[in-house]
């Protein structure tokens, strides 16, 4: 929170024109991002909540754009 009381937030989204092959440096960042807890646990660190919990389900909070 801030000095006002305003919880500030962000998504972030990683875009690409297909789903990309599980084989390529891009399908395995996205894979790693969405399964690794220690992916998770870096991105809270920093601040950054993941749109989707550990057993995959969405965050409402990620779906108000």
């Amino acid at each position: 929170m801030t000095e006002t009381g305003y919880a500030f937030w962000t998504v972030e989204y990683i875009y690409s024109q297909r789903t990309p092959a599980s084989d390529t440096l891009l399908g395995k960042f996205i894979d790693y991002i969405r399964k690794n807890d220690s992916a998770r646990v870096r991105l809270n660190g920093t601040g950054y909540v993941p749109c989707t919990t550990a057993d995959g389900a969405p965050l409402d909070l990620c779906n108000h754009r």
